[in-house]
């Protein structure tokens, strides 16, 4: 039984990576030519992940709401998580 759920939460995750895969992209894609995502969303990045069958990281978004409607904590939160993340990434 255990393992039943613990394959359906796999594919569950697999989904959603495979949904993001193709969203940021096409967000990416937009940007570059000129257009903004609709609607225009701020983005936090959270980290690089190794997918399967991918020889590149895939970096994640956290979707964090419309351009300019995040509240001032939320931005100090990033702010904050952003210098960690970056601390992170040098090991230190």
């Amino acid at each position: 039984m255990a393992n039943q759920a613990g394959a359906v939460a796999t594919k569950s995750i697999v989904a959603n990576i495979k949904a993001i895969q193709v969203a940021v992209p096409m967000m990416k894609n937009m940007i570059n030519k000129g257009q903004p995502p609709s609607p225009p969303t701020e983005l936090s990045k959270l980290d690089l992940i190794r997918v399967v069958g991918k020889r590149e990281p895939v970096r994640i978004y956290e979707l964090l709401g419309k351009k300019g409607k995040i509240d001032e904590t939320t931005k100090q939160i990033l702010s904050i998580f952003n210098e960690g993340y970056e601390l992170y990434k040098r090991r230190e």
